[in-house]
């Protein structure tokens, strides 16, 4: 009850401040970012430990990502959520990766890249995979459906600024 009480005060002396809350992505405390193309991308050029490491893309590699890939290498993106970016797990033990140590192994020159993003669901990938994910040029995509991703989120249908909205007429009104 105390503590309620304090927190309660500080937080009634920030707000007579006009001290907002800040994001947590805003402060980079978060490896997801907003994004308007697809609701939630992992944050770019993430160097803090191997768990959240991601390249120029925010994709979680070790490595950098050409946008044209190499001759004679099969490209495959493996699109999901937090399972497929392989959640406190190192980077060997994570789907893609798995994937491709298994197709060199069989002599398969393959390239296989982590496109899992935390939190995201099926209408989430659907626009990555539309908006961001063909500039890769891959031969094959694959998305792995956990429970998360089963249950979509739609977007809410409010602008994305805080520019007037005109309202639509119709004909003869």
């Amino acid at each position: 009850t105390i503590l309620l009480i304090i927190g309660g005060g500080f937080e009634g002396i920030l707000r007579a401040k006009g001290i907002k809350p800040v994001d947590l992505f805003q402060r980079g405390l978060t490896a997801t970012v907003p994004d308007n193309w697809t609701g939630w991308a992992m944050r770019p050029n993430n160097k803090s430990s191997e768990y959240s490491l991601t390249n120029d893309y925010g994709m979680h590699e070790d490595r950098d990502v050409a946008l044209q890939k190499s001759a004679g290498v099969k490209r495959i993106a493996v699109v999901g959520s937090s399972v497929v970016w392989g959640l406190g797990e190192y980077l060997q033990n994570t789907i893609p990766r798995a994937a491709q140590t298994e197709l060199q192994k069989r002599n398969c020159a393959a390239e296989v890249l982590n496109v899992g993003v935390h939190g995201i669901n099926i209408v989430n990938a659907s626009a990555l995979v539309q908006t961001k994910l063909h500039q890769f040029h891959p031969d094959a995509i694959v998305i792995i459906m956990d429970l998360q991703m089963a249950f979509p989120v739609w977007p809410s249908p409010a602008p994305l600024s805080d520019a007037p909205v005109t309202p639509v007429r119709q004909p003869g009104l």
